[in-house]
């Protein structure tokens, strides 16, 4: 089942690889698709900041 949860979030990243990049070089720790796709779902998750959201992210 975890397999094919991943291909799920693959998908869902590939959908935002065209976003324009906002942020500057020295914010680009991790690609704007996939903080795009995992912060709303921390955040479902009852992840209240960037901390929270990175320790859901890492489950």
């Amino acid at each position: 089942m975890a397999d094919s949860r991943r291909l799920g979030l693959h998908r869902a990243v590939a959908q935002f690889q065209e976003l324009e990049e906002p942020r500057s070089e020295m914010n680009r720790k991790h690609p704007l698709a996939s903080v795009v796709v995992i912060a709303p779902i921390a955040v479902q998750a009852g992840a209240s900041g960037p901390t929270a959201m990175a320790q859901r992210a890492a489950l």
